[in-house]
């Protein structure tokens, strides 16, 4: 995924520059928090349609 952050020595061993990698993982923490923020207004705005469709409900029982 990020060869650029792997380097190999002389002898073979690999090494990762996790330092490289963390702008990466902010990134991805943000868009992952956007995804969560809208997913909680629309959370709300089903839950503010079911309050009203229950009350819809509840005043027709009435009747």
């Amino acid at each position: 995924m990020l060869p650029e952050v792997v380097s190999t020595a002389p002898d073979g061993t690999k090494a990762v520059a996790y330092t490289e990698i963390i702008p990466v993982l902010i990134e991805a923490i943000k868009e992952q928090q956007k995804t969560i923020e809208k997913q909680q207004a629309e959370n709300n705005e089903q839950q503010k349609r079911i309050e009203k469709l229950e009350n819809m409900l509840d005043v027709s029982y009435i009747r």
